[in-house]
């Protein structure tokens, strides 16, 4: 497999000039070389022919095809900034199964981080990983049917929060609190809300804490609860969470709380 599309133009200097003769043995199919005179210069710290050598052990051109070589040359390079071999060095793996990999691959998809942006492809990667259980790869799902543009479906993304939720990923939990509370994608249900929030707000997150609160001052899928509402506000509040120092505020003045100005985050 030849690649000539990474091949750039270089400052004239003796260490440019080098990798340029690099360039015309590669060209001329030369790969062995094209290695030899790349080697040398990655060995000490050349980006591009750390890149270029990485492509030739990927593809076996010049030498014995390796993989952990390829991988090895490619991250040396990707730590110097060059995207290309970043993306390669988790493809690599990725296709191989690797979770942690395909979830690298999903997330640069999914920001368009050295690609271009594509929500699709983050989600197959990512859906090769969520399927091997693994948690942070569900809830990525769950984020990216719930925010991705073209790919949205409430349907899913709660059903991916859930797998998370129920390994216990804290923001998997609140963000299925959230559907729940509004109805997103399944039926509205404030005791599954209630359910999740305080799973969440157990682990000490600060917004479930505080939708706790709310939700136990209105009455939602619990009985009103001004006792309850000023603990999970209080626990909030300590975390510097300002809604619920306001409504803690609000709490003691009115002693039995107020039926307008508490809206869930």
């Amino acid at each position: 497999m030849l690649v000539f599309g990474f091949i750039k133009i270089f400052s004239v200097n003796a260490t440019a000039q080098t990798f340029q003769n690099g360039i015309e043995q590669y060209k001329n199919q030369n790969f062995k070389k094209a290695f030899e005179i790349w080697e040398p210069l990655a060995t000490k710290g050349n980006v591009e022919a750390q890149f270029f050598l990485g492509m030739m052990y990927h593809h076996g051109l010049g030498i014995a095809k390796d993989t952990k070589k390829a991988i090895q040359w490619y991250l040396l390079a990707a730590q110097k900034g060059n995207k290309e071999a970043l993306f390669i060095s988790y493809l690599i793996p990725a296709k191989q199964g690797v979770a942690q990999a395909q979830i690298n691959l999903g997330n640069m998809y999914a920001i368009g981080q050295g690609v271009d942006q594509n929500f699709k492809e983050a989600i197959k990667w990512l859906t090769l990983a969520a399927k091997q259980g693994i948690t942070q790869a569900q809830f990525n799902l769950g984020y990216i049917y719930l925010n991705g543009q073209g790919v949205i479906n409430y349907k899913k993304a709660a059903e991916w929060y859930l797998l998370a939720a129920k390994q216990g990923h804290v923001d998997a939990q609140f963000n299925l609190g959230n559907i729940y509370l509004n109805g997103h994608g399944i039926n509205q249900d404030y005791n599954e809300a209630i359910k999740w929030y305080t799973l969440a707000a157990e682990q000490g997150f600060a917004k479930a804490q505080y939708n706790l609160g709310v939700m136990y001052t209105k009455g939602q899928g619990v009985d009103q609860n001004f006792k309850e509402a000023f603990k999970w506000y209080k626990l909030a509040a300590d975390q510097g969470f300002a809604k619920a120092q306001q409504n803690l505020q609000i709490l003691h003045e009115h002693e039995q709380g107020v039926d307008q100005g508490y809206k869930q985050k």
